[in-house]
């Protein structure tokens, strides 16, 4: 092969070829060198690619001149045009007839448009990296947030019930309030009757037995009248009026009870409409907790044990009476709920500026759809006769006029569990609310239910 083809070869390759001698002067360039950097030849190999004025660190040649061994480096070089390029040397040591090393040749590959590349990759790499953080760190913002509004979802459906309870109550309270007014007048007309009657009756026995007395003394000799008093005793025994004599007094008695019953009721249906009507004072919780138990425990010592984890609380303002009243219809509810030897279980503690009481049983439980009607008043699990179903309606009364709140949780075979919150105020701050209260009230038009 001649020269001209050999030469016409090497300026049709894409990769460079360039030549230095042992002082790293140019002596051969492709046309592809040339075309990148100049025909440089006789020049420092230093200067010409890379605009240095002395041998470049790393060189590939040097290494090659030392060794004799081929080498591979990575350069940067300026081409002609000023600007700058990455360049791939594969650096080859030439030999000359007694083998020494006279020159060494680079092949050059220009790789700036892959190292663009890379480095491009890299910067993309990198950015991915900071947006997968940044990515990771909204996620876990999104959780966060996604668990908090699950909580406040939670939060706000139970304060929605309970709104939606106080509103009801708050209706039922006024339409108690109006049944019991309209009740309480002919209820008293029926016992002030009643006890009238009782009395007149008895006078009228009375009289009666006299005038017996009477005929039988002053008639019994004379015939005619002898038969007179035989007469008026065929009436007395006709009518039956001894009978009614001896069954008279039971007669009334149960009639007076159950009078008194629906006077009760009526009270009770008055203590649930306005519950509010009772000063309060500053109340230990324990000690309300165990005159209850005191009160009731005739009523649990059958069938229930009574477990306490009574911590120390902060005294809440309440009215102690009304406060028992609720413990002692949740402490009978739950020994109802209890068929054999079981537990009830009295917890108090302080959380969030308010005291909590919790009073759970292992009774029967409650069916879910039940637990929605149980502060309804008149609703009642209990069979005919048992119960009135107002218990747990004035507890609820009684809850919120104190400015808490109760939850019940129950399940059916395991038992129920009713939870109280009640806010500690200083009592200054409630005497003055309820003197703006009756002020108010003075300046407002009086409720048709008021002033019984």
């Amino acid at each position: 092969m001649d020269i001209f083809l050999q030469n016409q070869i090497i300026d049709s390759l894409t990769d460079g070829i360039t030549i230095q001698d042992r002082d790293y002067n140019i002596i051969y360039q492709n046309i592809m060198i040339k075309n990148a950097f100049g025909e440089q030849l006789g020049k420092k190999c230093y200067a010409v690619y890379e605009g240095r004025d002395q041998i470049c660190e790393g060189c590939g040649l040097a290494k090659v001149f030392a060794t004799g061994k081929p080498v591979m480096v990575h350069r940067v070089a300026i081409l002609k045009d000023g600007s700058h390029g990455h360049w791939e040397n594969s650096c080859l040591p030439l030999y000359d007839d007694t083998g020494e090393i006279i020159a060494g040749v680079e092949l050059c590959r220009d790789v700036t448009g892959r190292v663009s590349l890379e480095s491009e990759v890299r910067d993309r790499a990198i950015e991915m990296g900071k947006l997968n953080d940044q990515l990771s760190r909204e996620r876990r913002n999104l959780e966060e947030t996604n668990e908090k509004l699950k909580d406040a979802n939670a939060e706000l459906k139970t304060t929605q019930k309970q709104l939606v309870q106080s509103e009801k109550m708050a209706g039922i309270g006024q339409l108690a309030a109006g049944i019991a007014h309209e009740i309480n007048n002919p209820t008293s007309y029926i016992l002030n009757n009643i006890s009238f009657l009782r009395e007149g009756m008895y006078t009228l026995f009375k009289a009666l037995k006299d005038t017996d007395e009477l005929i039988a003394k002053h008639f019994s000799q004379d015939s005619a009248n002898s038969e007179f008093h035989k007469e008026f005793k065929n009436i007395i025994e006709h009518e039956d009026l001894q009978f009614i004599q001896e069954d008279f007094p039971e007669l009334i008695s149960a009639t007076l009870y159950g009078a008194e019953c629906i006077q009760k009721i009526v009270s009770n249906l008055k203590i649930f409409a306005h519950p509010s009507d009772e000063i309060k004072s500053p109340v230990n919780i324990n000690e309300e907790i165990d005159r209850a138990l005191d009160l009731v425990y005739n009523e649990l010592k059958y069938n229930c044990q009574v477990t306490k984890d009574l911590k120390e609380v902060p005294l809440i303002l309440g009215n102690s009476q009304q406060l028992d009243q609720v413990f002692i219809n949740i402490l009978i509810n739950a020994s109802h709920a209890i068929e054999e030897k079981g537990i009830i279980h009295i917890t108090t503690y302080e959380k969030d500026s308010s005291v909590f009481v919790e009073i759970a049983d292992n009774g029967i439980g409650i069916s879910e759809e039940n637990i929605s009607k149980l502060f309804n008043p008149f609703f009642t699990t209990k069979e005919v006769g048992k119960g009135t179903g107002l218990g747990l309606a004035i507890v609820y009364g009684i809850i919120e006029d104190h400015g808490g709140k109760i939850v019940v949780e129950s399940k059916v075979g395991e038992g129920t569990k009713f939870t109280i919150s009640l806010p500690m105020v200083h009592a200054d701050d409630h005497f003055k609310d309820k003197a703006d209260s009756n002020a108010d009230k003075k300046e407002t038009a009086p409720s048709p239910y008021n002033g019984h």
